[in-house]
């Protein structure tokens, strides 16, 4: 394999897991701010 491939899939594994990880936190985010919300209802 070429070196500029390699470095492309690379980047490519590291971005996905960014966005991965980020789309995590924002879900937490969500569901705790619901999960919030239920409690004081109750």
């Amino acid at each position: 394999m070429e070196t500029g491939k390699i470095f492309g899939m690379i980047f490519e594994v590291i971005g996905g897991l960014g966005l991965f990880m980020l789309g995590m936190k924002y879900m937490s985010d969500g569901l705790q701010t619901i999960a919030g919300k239920m409690l004081v209802m109750t």
